[in-house]
C-alpha cells in the first residue's frame, strides 16, 4: 500500500509540474505574443506620426511655393510683358524658391525641393516643373535677343510667347494638382486672366 500511495503521490506532483509549466509557457507565450502586439502597433503609430509630419511639411512648403508662383510673370498672356529681362528675373526667382526654398514674403527659407524626397510622385512632378522653368527662362532670353537684333528665320515674338503661355499653363496646371491634395487654395491660369486691371490690379507692371 505504501507504495502504491508512493507511486501516486509522485504521479499527482508530476501531474500537476506538467500543468504549473505548461501554464507558464502559455503565458510567457502570451506575453511574447502581446509584447510583439505592442511593437507593431508602435511602430504603425510611428508611421502615422511621420507620414502626418511628412504632409504638414510638404502642406508648408507648398503653400510657400505658391507665394513664389503668385506674381506677374504668371499672370495673363505674356505678350503683356515689355520689359523681357524683369520678366525673366521673375522667372529665375521662382527656380530659386523651388530648389532653395528663397521664397521673398514666406516664412518657409531653406525648404528646397529636396525636402519632398520621400515623396517621388510629387518630386518627380516638380521635377517636371523645374524643366519646364528652365525652358521658359531659355525662350525669354530668345525675345531678349530678338529685341536687340532681330534675325531672319528666327521664331516670331509673337510665336515664342505663345509657347511661353504654354508652358506656364501646364506648370500652374501640374502644382494646383498638388496645392488640391493638400488643401491649398489653387491658382488660375496666366491664360485665365483677360484684362490688366484682373491680372494685375494696381499690382506695377
Amino acid at each position: 500500500m505504501d507504495t502504491i500511495l508512493i507511486s501516486g503521490l509522485i504521479g499527482g506532483v508530476a501531474a500537476l509540474l506538467a500543468a504549473i509549466i505548461g501554464a507558464i509557457a502559455a503565458f510567457l507565450v502570451a506575453e511574447r505574443q502581446h509584447k510583439h502586439a505592442v511593437e507593431q502597433l508602435n511602430i504603425a503609430h510611428a508611421q502615422q506620426v511621420q507620414l502626418l509630419e511628412q504632409r504638414m511639411s510638404d502642406q508648408q512648403i507648398f503653400q510657400d511655393w505658391r507665394i513664389a508662383f503668385d506674381r506677374a510673370v504668371f499672370k495673363g498672356p505674356w505678350q503683356w510683358h515689355t520689359d523681357q529681362s524683369k520678366a525673366k528675373q521673375g522667372i529665375e526667382d521662382i527656380i530659386k524658391a523651388i530648389n532653395t526654398g528663397d521664397i521673398g514674403g514666406s516664412t518657409g527659407g531653406g525648404k528646397g525641393g529636396m525636402s519632398l524626397i520621400n515623396d517621388q510622385e510629387r518630386y518627380k512632378k516638380m521635377e517636371v516643373v523645374e524643366r519646364r522653368l528652365n525652358y521658359i527662362r531659355s525662350l525669354v532670353s530668345k525675345l531678349e535677343e530678338l529685341a536687340k537684333a532681330p534675325q531672319e528665320g528666327e521664331m516670331s515674338f509673337y510665336d515664342i510667347s505663345n509657347k511661353i503661355d504654354h508652358e506656364r499653363d501646364e506648370i500652374i496646371e501640374t502644382m494646383n494638382e498638388i496645392w488640391k491634395e493638400l488643401g491649398i487654395r489653387p491658382l488660375r491660369k496666366p491664360s485665365e486672366f483677360k484684362t490688366f486691371q484682373e491680372a494685375y490690379g494696381l499690382e506695377a507692371f
